[in-house]
């Protein structure tokens, strides 16, 4: 089983690998981890995104959170189930599916007016003859 891939709002991709909650309720926060940045003896420093009552990247430590009292999960198992950060979308196989088709229905739809475009002026340039200029 692999780690989750959540979307964030702006499209890039982040594998948790790591996730707390404050479970009494104090400050309502959350914690994702997406990379560890430091590890020591004692501890493991994450880099992820903070949710709470500001949303922000940052960097937070196993111990610290452990020691407040957090829910901690960081195996693929625990984490398999885990819903994305608000305002973020959880990566499936279904959502690439979207995400390819929208990109390919984009696509299309940029060369047909650019083909649409091109014929205008080829038209434009035959009524006006050999008498156009630029200036």
């Amino acid at each position: 089983m692999n780690y989750p891939i959540f979307l964030s709002p702006s499209g890039k991709e982040y594998q948790c690998i790591f996730y707390a909650a404050d479970i009494l309720g104090m400050t309502g926060y959350e914690w994702f981890g997406f990379e560890i940045a430091e590890t020591t003896s004692k501890d493991i420093l994450y880099y992820g995104w903070i949710d709470g009552i500001e949303k922000e990247f940052g960097y937070f430590s196993f111990i610290e959170l452990k020691g407040n009292g957090a829910a901690i999960y960081d195996t693929p198992n625990e984490l398999a189930n885990l819903k994305p950060p608000r305002g973020w979308i959880k990566k499936t196989d279904e959502i690439d599916e979207i995400i390819n088709e929208i990109d390919f229905t984009v696509f299309n739809q940029f060369i047909s007016e650019a083909e649409r475009d091109k014929k205008m002026i080829e038209d434009a340039l035959q009524k006006i003859g050999n008498n156009f200029w630029l200036n």
